[in-house]
């Protein structure tokens, strides 16, 4: 039996794009431009120089650049560049020495919390 490799195909907002409105997808999106209006795919990338202006759901979510709204999402990386202000609810997060963020955290855990936490 061949091993069948899964590939998520991506769709690109080009760096010269302004949208206004909601974009979905069911597999990646590219952001190198600006939109304003929420944002669903599998895996969204907001690349430095780029502007989001809503929510944004994704499993895996890669922020590079500007960001306001709230994100749900597995995982989360926010680069050195980034600049993100919201809320942000998510498994995992990366932030890179340089970004700028100013978010209300909403972790969410694999297994209900214990309290009280030991010393």
């Amino acid at each position: 039996m061949m091993n069948q490799k899964t590939s998520i195909r991506h769709s690109m907002i080009s760096a010269d794009m302004k949208v206004t409105g909601d974009l979905q997808s069911d597999g990646g999106i590219i952001n190198e431009g600006q939109v304003k209006g929420n944002v669903v795919g599998e895996t969204v990338k907001i690349a430095s120089g780029a502007m989001v202006l809503g929510d944004v759901s994704a499993r895996d979510l890669i922020i590079d650049g500007s960001l306001t709204g709230t994100v749900r999402t597995g995982t989360v990386k926010i680069g050195p560049q980034a600049v993100f202000e919201g809320e942000l609810q998510c498994d995992h997060f990366e932030i890179a020495k340089g970004a700028q963020i100013e978010v209300k955290f909403n972790m969410v855990f694999n297994e209900p919390l214990k309290l009280p936490l030991p010393a």
